[in-house]
């Protein structure tokens, strides 16, 4: 019967092998770890006996062996393992059962013996290394052998590829592979594509086809971001998920519009070959996925040559033609440099290749005071004459303040003369608005259109508008212009002319430039402006003659716009008193109700609370709201105890408000329980008015003094100091109290009358016609002013048939809740749950007093209320929520 040691392969591995494989294949076979009597068992092994329970067994095995655990176990016997637990365990225990399944094993190996037994004996650290590598055999093809493990906690797979020819191999370590791809990190310029494709050709070059080793491999060539994405993901089984993946990530495809873009401000960098450039295009290209024939054009545009040396680049049809043209110009180009002494500064595309930076020493000191070479500075007998003209070569005085400069004597010299270099401050911006500075000109009898530029030094004309124009002589000139970034550029040459602007003809110096530099017709600079005065502002820009009448206005007074309306009341008499009874009112204050809050606390713990932080526009709103109610005598300093936050709130036109936070301080304070007037009794009194007027007050709540001993419980902290009120703040939890009862006194008179309707500060005076709400106006007004109320006038109405008050609309004696309080039911959504419909019940409840059997309307919502109903939004409750 044969044995495990029968087998010469896994005789030499059970020899050879780790003592944690040797102790997994003895757990396997016998169910425990054993001693050091493991290997001859295993030797003596002849396979599971006849009544040997495999589902069982198998069930045991699953549980136990990991699928490193089985791999290792297979590398051993020198099975073929597969990454699925089941079929590996399906293997060894099928493999276990019948020995004589291994002699398939063996033959495939025997090819392999007489190699296996020339090779020289490993020392123990090889031969431990040997033995944690998992080896698969492919049987079809017999050219790649791929040996890794898996089992070994501390190390890396690794590959030994044998090519086998003519009967003779070379080896290939997994490091010789892996030095063939370079590392991909996603750091540098190595995109994901290229280093996909290399590893490609890798998978082709060796037939490196099993997944396990694909992944291993890959693996093995990333780095940094790229290694750790992968290493973050879970359940990678092969290539094709890795690639995706990677791409995923790191893929810097760009789409057609970007592409263009960058090949469009792609040129040939001072110290980069034809070569060089070319390659980075291609690059470029193959990103964005542009056809040959664009990467052409882009590529000789790129190139900083005039058209008629790149002439021979055109009319390519391949990239390989134009790589030979490419060839052939930059021949040609060396060839002319020989024949050009003085082209120095011409561009010269291999000029990187051959630049020598070197530096050349100079054998003779220069002097930095004279200019003179063989002495110093130190050295030079003309330095107490002070510094010397490069240009007139006299002492006293530099080359910029030399009389003879012609940036000095430019205003003296001949137009025909060339002047000095100047600036142009044209800036291209898209999304402005291009006729605020465009005006329309005439030029030469010519209408065009030209751009003011008051940031330019001289008026500058296109080449191809120089030629509409009739080509006028032009004087040479040497100008230089310069722009944004200091590109120059020469003037062609300049004429002079009249332009006619605006009905204003003016004479002008006019410079022309080459079509590529100037995107207008005609560049007004100011040379040209300022021989005139223009104005300029939302519309455009105006231009005024010299001989243009002005006049002066004496302004007497400013009035401001009137803050009511009074275009409603019918007679004009009526109107005008209104208006003169309005405008007259004054806060005399003659009279005073002897009314002041006082703060009683229910102990003597002092509330304390640190200042909230602000923004810096937040903090300046504090500062100005602070010093107003200084200068009004609101407030005041404090050194009080009691110290509340401030915050700031933002009002309906978005200005800020700024309030105390008088919480804390209101848990301590007992309540004034002053009763306020029911808001249902104060819009029954107004059912029998028909014109109404609304008087709001300015600040109610500081019209009521505060007790001098409860001042120092109003105290406030801001960013840079603590205040208290002289007058009663807004927050309090007795400001309504105290001032209603103030209100009340100050209109007691007239509320027994009824000639005025009073809830907080909102004062409504109803009338039966105007002329009866003037009176009772009056009265209010009188009443008013003896007690020093100050109005907000923007906010009152007088003498209205419709008006809002308390949030209802009042006219014609009907009274209607307003629009700004039914937009939330008007905007309330479908209910999709009983929570939903309880919400809408609860917001229309509200109003159920203008609607006409709203228990009846509501009553299909209401019942899905109810205990124990299903919710079911149908055709009638869809009918009720419209309806409400």
């Amino acid at each position: 019967m044969a044995t495990l040691n029968d087998f010469p392969k896994i005789a030499k591995s059970l020899k050879t092998s780790s003592k944690n494989q040797i102790q997994l294949l003895h757990r396997l076979i016998f169910g425990e770890e054993g001693d050091r009597l493991n290997r001859s068992r295993l030797r003596k092994f002849s396979g599971f006996p006849s009544d040997f329970q495999f589902e069982e067994t198998k069930q045991k095995v699953v549980a136990e062996f990991s699928l490193k655990d089985l791999i290792a176990i297979c590398n051993l016997l020198h099975l073929e393992f597969y990454t699925d637990l089941d079929k590996c365990c399906d293997t060894i225990l099928t493999h276990l059962s019948d020995l004589s399944l291994l002699t398939t094993e063996v033959s495939d190996f025997s090819e392999t013996d007489d190699l296996e037994e020339s090779e020289p004996k490993l020392t123990d650290s090889q031969q431990t290394v040997s033995n944690k590598l998992i080896l698969e055999s492919q049987k079809e093809h017999r050219k790649s052998q791929i040996v890794f493990d898996e089992s070994a906690q501390n190390s890396l797979p690794s590959f030994d590829m044998q090519h086998t020819l003519n009967n003779s191999f070379q080896a290939f370590s997994l490091k010789d592979i892996v030095d063939l791809v370079k590392p991909f990190s996603s750091r540098d310029n190595y995109s994901i594509e290229t280093f996909i494709s290399d590893v490609e050709d890798i998978f082709n070059l060796h037939e490196i086809k099993n997944p396990i080793h694909q992944v291993i491999f890959v693996k093995k060539c990333l780095t940094g971001p790229a290694l750790t994405l992968m290493r973050s993901i879970r359940g990678i089984t092969n290539w094709e998920q890795m690639k995706q993946h990677l791409l995923d990530e790191f893929s810097d495809k760009i789409n057609g519009l970007q592409s263009h873009k960058l090949m469009e401000s792609r040129c040939m960098k001072p110290f980069e070959t034809l070569q060089e450039y070319f390659l980075a295009m291609r690059d470029l290209a193959h990103k964005g996925s542009l056809d040959d024939s664009s990467l052409i054009e882009y590529a000789i545009k790129g190139i900083p040559d005039s058209s008629n040396n790149k002439i021979i680049l055109y009319g390519c049809k391949s990239i390989p033609e134009f790589k030979e043209k490419l060839k052939i110009y930059e021949k040609l180009f060396n060839t002319s440099r020989i024949f050009r002494p003085n082209n120095d500064k011409k561009f010269d595309p291999t000029h990187a290749a051959k630049f020598d930076r070197k530096r050349i020493p100079n054998p003779q000191p220069v002097c930095y005071s004279c200019g003179l070479k063989g002495h110093k500075s130190t050295q030079c007998t003309n330095k107490p004459h002070g510094k010397q003209c490069y240009g007139c070569k006299t002492f006293g005085h530099i080359h910029a303040n030399c009389p003879q400069n012609s940036r000095n004597s430019a205003s003296k010299s001949d137009p025909k003369l060339s002047t000095p270099a100047r600036t142009v401050n044209q800036i291209s911006a898209p999304n402005v608005p291009q006729n605020l500075m465009h005006v329309d000109i005439t030029l030469s009898g010519i209408q065009l259109t030209a751009l003011c530029d008051t940031g330019s030094q001289a008026t500058i004309i296109n080449e191809k508008t120089y030629l509409r124009i009739g080509s006028p002589p032009l004087y040479p000139s040497q100008i230089t212009f310069s722009g944004i970034g200091r590109n120059t550029v020469q003037s062609i040459g300049f004429f002079q002319d009249s332009i006619t602007i605006q009905n204003l003809t003016l004479p002008a110096k006019i410079h022309v430039l080459s079509d590529d530099t100037l995107p207008f017709d005609v560049l007004i600079g100011i040379d040209f402006l300022q021989q005139t005065e223009f104005t300029f502002d939302k519309d455009g820009i105006r231009f005024c003659s010299n001989n243009d009448d002005y006049f002066l206005f004496h302004v007497a007074n400013v009035i401001d716009d009137c803050p009511f309306d009074l275009s409603h009341v019918s007679d004009s008499n009526i109107r005008n008193e209104l208006s003169s009874l309005i405008n007259s009112y004054k806060p005399n204050k003659t009279k005073d109700t002897k009314l002041k809050m006082n703060i009683v606390l229910q102990d003597q713990i002092p509330v304390c609370q640190r200042a909230r932080r602000l923004s810096f526009p937040e903090k300046q709103k504090v500062n100005e709201q602070i010093t107003d109610w200084l200068n009004q005598g609101i407030i005041r300093e404090s050194c009080s105890d009691y110290c509340s936050p401030l915050v700031l709130c933002k009002k309906k036109d978005g200005n800020l408000r700024l309030c105390i936070d008088y919480r804390k301080l209101n848990t301590k304070t007992i309540k004034d329980r002053y009763p306020l007037p029911l808001i249902e009794e104060v819009l029954d009194q107004l059912h029998t008015g028909k014109f109404f007027s609304t008087i709001d007050l300015k600040n109610g709540f500081f019209h009521v003094e505060m007790e001098e001993g409860s001042k120092k419980f109003t105290s406030f902290v801001t960013h840079d100091g603590q205040y208290e009120f002289n007058k009663v703040p807004f927050g309090l939890c007795n400001s309504p109290s105290i001032f209603q009862r103030f209100i009340n006194h100050v209109f007691r008179d007239l509320l027994k009358e009824g000639i005025v309707i009073i809830y907080m500060d909102d004062i409504i005076i109803p009338s039966i016609d105007e002329l009866d709400g003037l009176k009772r106006l009056s009265r209010v007004l009188q009443t008013a002013s003896e007690y020093g109320l100050e109005l907000n006038l923007k906010k009152c109405n007088f003498l209205k048939s419709k008006i809002q008050f308390l949030g209802y609309i009042i006219e014609n004696g009907k009274i209607s809740p307003s629009m700004d309080k039914t937009v939330a039911v008007q905007n309330f959504p479908e209910p999709k749950s009983v929570k939903q419909v309880q919400s809408f019940l609860g917001l229309t409840g509200y109003f159920r007093k203008f609607i006409q059997n709203y228990a009846l309307v509501a009553k299909p919502l209401s019942d899905l209320l109810r205990d124990n109903t299903e919710f079911h939004f149908g055709p009638k409750q869809k009918s009720a929520f419209q309806k409400l």
